[in-house]
Parts: structure tokens; sequence; C-alpha cells
């Protein structure tokens, strides 16, 4: 709903901070009702979606409403922007819902190339700890979610769902470093127990930030070592 939406973003501002005339990137933006909420407090938002179908319902959406918002269709591992935007926001789940983790860490690294030094990203994602506590008995030996890879299978598809733990790695990895977690977007504290996390994270300076990996294979051999 409208509310809800707003209430969202309300979240959003009190952890990234949406100053007026901040540049916004709204990654896996859909029809843009977060993105155009965005723009109404005053922020210039650009919305990246895959799905061009998907954002020709944005556009539409945002015609004649006098905000700074424009929408454009893109790989989210490919982000064609360098040290653009002040904040980045992921809260449709597009993290995860990638092929292969290891495209779920380019998008990551993308998405900090195309932040400003010291740039902000919230991510709004599934919790896996809550995930696993929750699971019906019978969804670990019918295959509905693998604790090997992470996947939840949602029907045809199957989106990925990581701890605060692993998501902070990941993030590391990408050349951010966390700065905060919360359960909901109304500041409640982020336990075990919550559903999904509300995760802020900073971009490092680039003397500070790893270097790229570029394989699975790597990935995994850098988390390894920081367990």
């Amino acid at each position: 709903s409208d509310e809800f939406v707003r209430a969202q973003i309300a979240g959003v501002d009190r952890c990234a901070g949406l100053t007026d005339r901040a540049r916004v990137l709204d990654i896996g933006c859909g029809a843009g009702s977060h993105t155009l909420e965005i723009a109404r407090r005053g922020c210039r938002v650009l919305g990246l979606d895959p799905d061009s179908a998907v954002l020709a319902r944005a556009r539409a959406l945002s015609q004649d409403k006098g905000l700074w918002v424009h929408f454009q269709s893109c790989d989210l591992r490919r982000i064609p922007y360098d040290g653009e935007f002040n904040v980045a926001v992921n809260l449709h789940t597009p993290l995860g819902n990638l092929p292969r983790e290891v495209d779920d860490l380019r998008c990551l690294q993308s998405v900090q190339k195309a932040l400003k030094p010291e740039g902000k990203l919230l991510l709004d994602l599934p919790n896996r700890d809550w995930l696993v506590r929750n699971l019906d008995p019978g969804a670990l030996s019918q295959k509905v979610f693998d604790l090997e890879t992470g996947l939840l299978s949602q029907g045809e598809r199957s989106v990925r769902v990581y701890s605060l733990t692993e998501l902070g790695r990941l993030l590391g990895l990408a050349g951010f470093a966390l700065k905060g977690a919360w359960g909901a977007y109304d500041g409640a504290p982020f336990t075990v127990s919550s559903p999904r996390m509300i995760v802020l994270a900073q971009k490092l300076p680039a003397e500070k930030a790893p270097r790229r990996l570029d394989d699975l294979h790597g990935i995994r051999d850098s988390l390894a070592r920081q367990k």
C-alpha cells in the first residue's frame, strides 16, 4: 500500500539520510513505487531494473509528477556509472535473485563503483537465521531450502538468502564497511528472530577496498579465511 511504502522510505531516510537533492540509485526498482517516494523527498533518483516491461509501468507512473526521477534498464552486475551517487538502496531483493553467488558480489562491486566516496548502501533482505529457525521440518528433505547453497525455492524460481555474518563478509569483499543493521524500518534492533534485516553499509576508500574477486572459488576461499 502507499502508506506502507511511505513508512519504508521514512525508515530508509532514518537509516541512510536522504538529504535534499541527494543522488539516489534504486537497484532493482521494479514498478517504481519506492523510487517515486524517494523522489518526493527532494532527491534526484535513478531506478535500475533489468526488466524493460516493468520499467514501462514505472515510467507511466512517473509522468506529470514533477519529480526528478528517471528509469533505466541494465544488467545490475554492470551498472554504467562511476562515483555519481550519494546513496543506493536495494528494497526489492534483487540481491539473491541473480544466478550465482559471484553475481551477487559483482552487483555489489558495481554499486560500490557507482557511489561517491563514503556513499551509503541500504539493503532490505530476508534473514537466513530466522528462516532456518522457522522452516517446516519437511522443507529440507523436500529441497525447498538448501543449507549448503542458501537457496530457497519459490515455485519455479529460487532466491539466495544470507545471514548477517555472510552478508557482511560479501560486502567487505565488494569494498564496503558494514555500519549498522536493524530488524525493521522503525529502528527495532536486529536479532536472529528478525524475519528481515535492514543493513547499512558505506563505501570504503580505494586504499582500503580489497582487490576484485571474479570467481566463486575466490569468494569462498576468502570467506573461509575470515571465519
